[in-house]
């Protein structure tokens, strides 16, 4: 009986050796745990930060196609506008010219002062 107990103890010593030795590897496991948790948490942000330039950077070219769409009918505005004034313009002209032609007097052709 003594025999089994010394076995028993020495199972013990070794059992206990065995866990001191996992609980040491658990340990070095715990940090790097740690450190991939916190590697992983700045990638994630790292991650975010890039999805939003990449939304913004998609939105852009639209953007500015709208922009360039909007720019391109104000200068179609602009140039029917400038159109319709220079047509005014005439119109007057060729009103004063007659006019004057009514009265009797020397007028210069509306298409001579065009300028």
């Amino acid at each position: 009986m003594t025999s089994e107990i010394y076995l028993l103890n020495q199972q013990i010593v070794e059992l206990r050796a065995e866990n001191a030795s996992f609980m040491g590897e658990n340990s070095v496991l715990s940090g790097e745990n740690a450190k991939v948790k916190t590697e992983n948490a700045e990638v994630k942000t790292e991650n975010a930060k890039l999805r939003r330039a990449m939304e913004e950077n998609t939105a852009r070219p639209a953007k500015l196609e709208q922009s360039d769409k909007e720019k391109a009918e104000l200068i179609a505005k602009l140039n029917c506008d400038i159109e319709e004034s220079g047509r005014t313009r005439l119109l007057l002209m060729h009103r004063v010219y007659f006019l004057l032609k009514m009265f009797r007097r020397k007028p210069t052709h509306p298409c001579r002062n065009l300028s």
